[in-house]
């Protein structure tokens, strides 16, 4: 892939591509040669590393350079609701407050685990969340 990429950035230099729009290509590139679809976790993830880049634009590209079926991309992306970006926490900070968290480094990293928990497809629901969030607050926190 490091190749691939460098091929790329260094054609992408010749032509006087923006640095923005170099960084944006490559992701897209980097996507492509790392992607596999078949698990919604993985959509997930493809929604986070596209940033700024949307699995819409992702799947444009794939109508130009991929045998992978883009149109079962952009179903299944529509379907959960990352077309045009990754998903919102189920859970936010203000929840965790109001369950008893106080601000600072332990309501950070609570909040990413549960994201991280979103993203890799562990709950089915916010209800599911917010019951995990709690549960942790309790077992981590509270003595």
């Amino acid at each position: 892939m490091r190749n691939k990429e460098s091929e790329w950035q260094k054609f992408l230099n010749q032509i006087n591509c923006p640095k923005d729009i170099q960084n944006y290509v490559l992701r897209i590139l980097n996507a492509y040669n790392n992607f596999s679809y078949k698990i919604d976790s993985d959509l997930f993830h493809l929604s986070l590393d596209l940033r700024p880049a949307t699995i819409q634009i992702y799947c444009k590209f794939l109508s130009y350079a991929s045998t992978y079926s883009e149109i079962e991309i952009y179903n299944k992306s529509k379907k959960l609701n990352i077309l045009n970006g990754p998903p919102d926490p189920y859970v936010s900070g203000e929840n965790l407050i109001s369950f008893g968290l106080t601000t600072g480094k332990d309501l950070g990293n609570l909040h990413k685990e549960i994201y991280d928990k979103q993203i890799n497809c562990h709950f089915t629901s916010k209800e599911a969340a917010i019951e995990f969030a709690k549960k942790e607050i309790s077992r981590r926190f509270e003595k």
